[in-house]
């Protein structure tokens, strides 16, 4: 982080603009590997498939708790007015289906091809 502000600071005592200190910074402290090419940082990956299986688990679990909770709270309410509680139960009745669909679902798999310079970087190793 020191280096960071020291970079920014150079950069700002130069007299360059704020964005201009930021981008260089940003250059400066960008992980290069050896063909000058930004590396791939471990914190840049994608969450494991148990993290998103976790989270999508949890989604599911709100949105069926606000379903049960809203239809329990669809009685008392045609009791009170007929045209609230029937409200509520078609507000609730479609939550299950959503609560499915985004349990279900996961982002989409990224295909990563080795281009031509990968092979040939492989190749003269």
């Amino acid at each position: 982080m020191r280096g960071l502000v020291q970079a920014a600071a150079e950069i700002l005592a130069a007299g360059r603009s704020v964005h201009t200190a930021a981008e260089e910074a940003d250059r400066l402290l960008t992980a290069r590997d050896r063909h000058g090419r930004a590396a791939i940082v471990v914190t840049d990956a994608a969450p494991s498939f148990d993290e998103q299986q976790a989270h999508r688990r949890h989604v599911y679990t709100a949105i069926m708790a606000v379903h049960v909770a809203g239809f329990a709270v669809s009685y008392p309410l045609y009791l009170w007015q007929q045209w609230a509680g029937v409200a509520m139960v078609v507000a609730t009745g479609a939550l299950p289906w959503v609560a499915v669909l985004l349990a279900n679902d996961r982002p989409p798999r990224q295909k990563r091809r080795p281009s031509s310079g990968d092979l040939a970087d492989q190749a003269s190793e």
